[in-house]
């Protein structure tokens, strides 16, 4: 078990939970949450934001990184307001279009995502987009909730820039997210310009086994279909 920084070591801190069985929903304080890896850190839910973060790390520095059957091995990266960006990568508008990203205290190079992304591959003549939020999912777990819509608008903009660069649309595309992750595309299924076809939301098993009810960030809610 691993004990996040966000719990500080006082003397006038309440019990640790050991699991989170005590959990009551708008009640409980801490709760324990899994990072990229599956490990469990401990989580204060009340720790405040703090106002450097709340000015500088949100949506605007997501990154993007684009994988084909092309270029399986090296990513090209996608900018918004870059055209070239674009029109020089591997994307193709008659493909379907997959994305994927982490959640909480990860990043676009964890493990999973890279298995995630070959089995695509493997499967079928797509895009895959690797959604690296990292700026802001590594931190205090109240600061990446704070800011999860902004990263999940920045993603819809993105896509809709890329689609009005080089073609595509939003009826053959894929969200997948982990933990955080799934509310940050519920977003931007939210601000698309159009409906995707498809989200997933691959934390509802651990969901159940290491953190408890899920917490509620920005307008996320999509029918599940994945």
């Amino acid at each position: 078990m691993y004990f996040y920084n966000s719990v500080c070591a006082e003397s006038t801190i309440p019990v640790v939970p050991g699991d989170n069985s005590h959990y009551v929903e708008g009640v409980s304080r801490y709760i324990w949450m899994p990072d990229g890896e599956g490990n469990p850190l401990l989580v204060d839910l009340h720790a405040p934001v703090p106002v450097d973060f709340l000015l500088t790390r949100k949506g605007k520095d997501n990154k993007y990184f684009l994988y084909t059957r092309q270029n399986r091995k090296h990513y090209q990266v996608l900018v918004k307001g870059d055209v070239k960006s674009i029109s020089n990568s591997n994307y193709r508008d008659d493909r379907p279009t997959k994305i994927i990203t982490h959640g909480w205290m990860s990043n676009g190079k964890t493990k999973w995502i890279k298995q995630l992304k070959d089995a695509f591959l493997d499967d079928a003549d797509v895009n895959v987009i690797i959604l690296d939020w990292s700026s802001a999912a590594i931190g205090l777990y109240t600061s990446a909730v704070h800011a999860v819509p902004d990263v999940g608008v920045h993603v819809a903009r993105l896509l809709d820039f890329v689609f009005d660069t080089a073609g595509g649309n939003w009826d053959n595309v894929h969200l997948v997210g982990h933990s955080l992750g799934a509310h940050v595309m519920g977003n931007a299924g939210r601000a698309a310009s159009s409906r995707p076809m498809r989200v997933t939301d691959l934390d509802e098993a651990r969901r159940n086994e290491c953190t408890g009810p899920p917490f509620v960030m920005g307008n996320s809610e999509l029918s599940k279909r994945g």
